[in-house]
């Protein structure tokens, strides 16, 4: 264990002497408080801290600043980007199955007005044709990328919201 130093008188002396020059600029301090003449200085030195707590607010770290507030916004314009990229991919592969569904469908409808049978077996083999020769990669990974988006705004909302672990003291 380090040895303890004592404080010489002097540097007792120091330290009331600190002490009361303090407690005069306190007293003084208060005194001007009261004082009529001062009191717009003392308004506007309040309202600069004021203006000073809140640009300190959004200039931080905090749940307020916008540092905070513009990450929770792009995780959510990212989700909201790949929501409408799956919502684009789909669209182009909807249309075109859509089109082969519809072609099969005249080619149906030809068929039993030439007195053609036409069966439920051939009608299934052109729905299961079309939505394998349809069936876009595109989708597929639009919809993968859509889901870690959610994932990662959720996540980021979590931790946003647990509880700040206090670091151990020893």
């Amino acid at each position: 264990m380090a040895k303890r130093n004592r404080r010489t008188a002097a540097e007792l002396l120091a330290a009331a002497e600190l002490r009361a020059n303090n407690l005069r600029q306190r007293a003084a301090m208060d005194e001007a408080k009261s004082s009529p003449m001062l009191s717009s200085l003392l308004t506007n030195i309040s309202d600069q801290d004021d203006i000073l707590r809140e640009s300190s607010k959004l200039l931080g770290n905090g749940p307020q600043s916008t540092k905070t507030r513009r990450q929770s916004h792009e995780l959510w314009i990212s989700e909201i980007n790949a929501q409408e990229n799956l919502a684009s991919v789909s669209d182009n592969c909807a249309r075109t199955r859509k089109k082969a569904l519809q072609e099969g469908l005249s080619k149906f409808v030809s068929s039993l007005a030439n007195g053609k049978k036409v069966t439920k077996s051939s009608i299934d083999a052109l729905i299961a044709k079309v939505f394998k020769e349809n069936t876009s990669q595109d989708v597929k990974d639009a919809e993968e990328r859509l889901s870690w988006a959610i994932v990662d705004r959720q996540n980021a909302t979590k931790e946003k919201r647990a509880p700040k672990r206090r670091a151990a003291t020893g």
